[in-house]
């Protein structure tokens, strides 16, 4: 029998942590320590290029050095994000939410191609530099801002462009109302950055632009500002809930608690807008808007993404059986009998229409927001048909067809970003190759870092993802098993499916894997040993002793 003296000290600790830890869990531990187990099979590797292009193309979007763009840093239009690749040296057609919807996706596939090794020193610098001139540069001049007669600060929406900027980068054009639901985006994305910075630089953002973000939070809470549609109030519990976590951070105990507070009243707001089945309609949704009777209403009759944008955006529990029947509607229901929402056969299967107002096009965007929200509600398989749907290249025989990933097919000569729609009656798609939005690579990229990585991506930062909960869990095992774990502050791995830290001078790895198991390895455990669940080894490390 191996060693098991150090695993007992481990289980002992548990033991004190939790009284009632199960015993038949402590009773496999031992066995486990005595008998290592086998390494599971090895999964199919994951194809990082897909990932690595919508990384790139985002970048190429940006208006700064990253692409080669030489404006002073003090111009407005410097770190700005365009609709689309920049092929003129300017960002001649921004959406603020747009943009702060990219960087989001940014971050998120980034920062897992570095995980992974899968990284170069061009998009490094290309991504690092994208993503500070935003955060830092184009967020806080206030020439973008729409600051009204409190002080507080808003963004602009896109009505037909909300911004457009001179290849000096001064503005050309700017939308002269403030928008709610773009403000949250936008807030949304800065909390993210201070997580999930590659520049090491989240702790002074955090410091630093503190008082910008409270001035958007009020300009969002202020009067009518936030609208009664479903995605803008989606967009503001999230902002909310992650704009009290960064209050909380501050010592801002009064606005924490309010924006908290806040976030639930919104939350609450948004379930006046179900759609039941018992309207016309004769499906399960959300409305678009409230009227002014509090009675909900499709825009124009037309159903559209709105209808799961508050399960995608963490502002609704995704779980529960009103979220269960919305996916369903999406999946194989019909809009007023007469409408799938998405392709149930044929060559375009799993592709989702975006709106009923263009019915014949289906959209690799929206249909990787459902794979999104379907991933949150657990409906694994649904998610994987849209995000497959979504994801074949232009060429291809089945799918959609949209996803540039050759020259061939590309009227501008750079890979990545989606076509934005095709039509199923002809096949026929957008002539402008160019225009493929960079909001839609940010979704495909978080749609794989939950249906690969199963790493969820919450918008507004209220739970901890995998990441997160692995860095937690391998914290605490440094400061409370240092002579396993040594040194503390090792950095985090990934290698699919494991998150990992290696300590070379106990030669012992800790892993998390995608099936959210904790694992150890090393010859003074006997092998490879399965230690818990990640919630279950948490919930006893938070637990009193």
């Amino acid at each position: 029998m191996t060693d098991t003296k150090h695993l007992k000290k481990l289980v002992a600790f548990l033991i004190m942590k939790r009284s009632f830890l199960n015993l038949a869990m402590v009773a496999m531990l031992l066995m486990v320590s005595a008998t290592a187990l086998a390494s599971p099979p090895p999964p199919v590797p994951f194809d990082y290029s897909a990932l690595y292009n919508e990384c790139t193309y985002i970048t190429l979007a940006s208006m700064s050095k990253a692409n080669g763009i030489d404006i002073s840093q003090d111009k407005p239009g410097y770190g700005a994000v365009n609709h689309w690749r920049i092929g003129n040296k300017r960002a001649d057609s921004v959406n603020p939410g747009t943009s702060a919807i990219a960087m989001i996706g940014l971050l998120y596939g980034y920062n897992r191609l570095v995980l992974s090794g899968e990284s170069t020193p061009e998009l490094d610098s290309r991504a690092k530099t994208s993503l500070r001139s935003f955060f830092w540069n184009w967020i806080a001049n206030t020439e973008n801002q729409i600051i009204d007669g409190n002080g507080y600060v808003g963004f602009p929406y896109n009505n037909p462009i909300a911004m457009e900027y001179d290849t000096n980068g001064d503005i050309k054009r700017k939308g002269t109302t403030a928008n709610a639901g773009t403000t949250s985006e936008i807030m949304m994305a800065m909390s993210h950055y201070i997580e999930h910075s590659p520049n090491n630089d989240g702790a002074d953002y955090q410091s630093q632009m503190y008082d910008l973000a409270l001035k958007m939070a009020q300009y969002v809470d202020h009067g009518n500002n936030l609208s009664s549609w479903t995605s803008d109030r989606s967009y503001a519990v999230a902002a909310f809930r992650a704009f009290a976590k960064w209050a909380d951070a501050m010592g801002d105990v009064e606005n924490a608690s309010y924006y908290r507070n806040k976030a639930d009243v919104i939350a609450n707001w948004l379930k006046l807008a179900r759609d039941s089945g018992t309207t016309s309609t004769n499906w399960i949704n959300y409305f678009n808007y409230l009227d002014g009777n509090g009675k909900g209403v499709y825009d124009n009759e037309n159903a559209d993404q709105t209808g799961f944008a508050p399960y995608e955006f963490n502002a609704l529990d995704a779980v529960d059986s009103f979220a269960q029947q919305v996916g369903e509607s999406w999946d194989h229901g019909m809009y007023k009998g007469t409408m799938y929402m998405t392709e149930q056969s044929g060559h375009y299967a799993g592709g989702v229409h975006q709106t009923t107002e263009h019915y014949s096009r289906v959209y690799p965007g929206p249909s990787f927001q459902l794979a999104d929200a379907e991933w949150k509600m657990g409906r694994i398989e649904e998610a994987r048909w849209h995000y497959n749907a979504a994801m074949t290249p232009i060429g291809s025989t089945t799918g959609l067809g949209c996803r540039v990933a050759d020259d061939e097919y590309d009227a501008d000569g750079f890979v990545g970003g989606f076509v934005d729609w095709v039509d199923v009656t002809t096949g026929e798609r957008p002539t402008n190759y160019w225009e493929r939005f960079v909001d839609t690579s940010a979704y495909m990229i978080i749609a794989t870092e939950q249906l690969f990585f199963n790493n969820e991506v919450d918008w507004s930062l209220a739970k901890d993802n995998l990441v997160s909960k692995a860095d937690k869990i391998f914290d605490w095992a440094e400061d409370n098993f240092p002579q396993f774990f040594p040194p503390p502050g090792a950095s985090t791995q990934f290698f699919d499916p494991w998150l990992y830290r290696y300590y070379p001078t106990t030669n012992i790895y800790a892993g998390v894997n995608n099936s959210r198991e904790v694992w150890v390895l090393g010859d003074v455990f006997g092998g490879l040993v399965y230690i818990s669940m990640v919630d279950e080894l948490l919930d006893i490390i938070s637990s009193p002793q």
